[in-house]
């Protein structure tokens, strides 16, 4: 699972740079499904609705108000880049439009928010999907009828509502994803015969088929042409990089490091990104950026130093990244 992780959150940085439309269509429609897919597989429904609660404001409410409020350090950079974007804001509306988008969790630009830091709103959203579906474990207790009641609801509840606050639709999109990985939790990817031609098969179709279903973005509930086509693809990229990572865990002992960490990448990434982004442009002007040495190297580097400040992360502040005590 750190493994698969790993590989998700170094594809989720990709995602965020100038990398053409195709690969970006690749990437974006499984790479955040893949998460809701992983935190799945570590539900566990034999808890109450109030430990569930509890384990889920601590894991993800108080890392997403700790890393939105270190995020408002380069909050005001935006706006004055893509101004038209932004609804002109300029100076105080830019920090009260920020603290508002952290309290409606979502973001989604408006005229009067907007999040300090984008990708934050997966913390939001898997924190929705979790109480979602802890709810239903209250009262269902069969795991296949808790997963195919949650999964039917939140299905049906993305095409008939628009709750445009604490990323709710990107949530009811995204639970699907939830149930399945907790529905296949106890499926051991290290054992499964002919993995080789199985992850080729995969492959092809990934290649194959994917782009026929255009743009996907769980962030902005974007699901491409046909929904029942965006889960099968994300399904089929899933896997995919499940069967792979179990395939190369023996030996990737850097990317399982990266994937122990995502967390502190996904708060801080934004942050290291604009200052990497502002020294690029001042040494190679504004065209360095659109680069395929840039889009390499920036990602990996963005990777080292926040895995270089995981270490006093997690001594120093362990509730800042969804862990309950200090870690050495």
């Amino acid at each position: 699972m750190d493994v698969a992780k790993g590989i998700a959150i170094w594809l989720m940085i990709v995602g965020h740079l100038n990398i053409g439309e195709l690969t970006h269509i690749y990437i974006y429609s499984f790479h955040m499904p893949l998460f809701f897919f992983i935190s799945g597989m570590f539900f566990r429904n034999n808890k109450s609705f109030f430990q569930n609660l509890e384990s889920a404001v601590r894991g993800l409410l108080i890392p997403y108000l700790f890393f939105s409020v270190l995020n408002l350090s380069i909050c005001w950079i935006s706006p004055y880049l893509h101004p038209e974007l932004y609804y002109n804001m300029k100076g105080w509306d830019v920090f009260i439009a920020s603290l508002n988008g952290i309290f409606i969790g979502t973001d989604r630009v408006t005229a009067t928010s907007f999040l300090p830091f984008g990708p934050l709103w997966f913390l939001v959203a898997l924190f929705v999907v979790r109480i979602f579906c802890s709810a239903f474990s209250s009262l269902i207790k069969s795991e296949y009828l808790l997963g195919g009641a949650c999964l039917f609801a939140s299905v049906t509840l993305f095409v008939v509502l628009s709750v445009p606050v604490y990323s709710f639709q990107s949530a009811m999109l995204s639970t699907p994803f939830f149930c399945i990985g907790f529905l296949m939790r106890k499926i051991d990817f290290e054992v499964i015969r002919f993995k080789p031609i199985l992850i080729c098969l995969l492959l092809i179709y990934f290649i194959a088929v994917i782009p026929l279903n255009g743009k996907c973005d769980s962030d902005a509930a974007v699901y491409g042409n046909w929904l029942s086509l965006y889960y099968v693809n994300a399904l089929v990229g899933i896997i995919s990089t499940l069967l792979i990572s179990s395939y190369i865990s023996s030996f990737a002992h850097l990317i399982r490091s990266v994937g122990k960490n995502t967390l502190i990448i996904l708060g801080m990434h934004g942050i290291f990104f604009k200052l990497i982004q502002a020294f690029s442009i001042l040494g190679g002007g504004s065209n360095s950026v659109y680069s395929y040495m840039y889009i390499i190297i920036a990602p990996l580097f963005v990777i080292y130093i926040c895995m270089a400040i995981s270490a006093p992360f997690n001594k120093y502040f362990p509730y800042a990244v969804g862990k309950y005590k200090k870690t050495n």
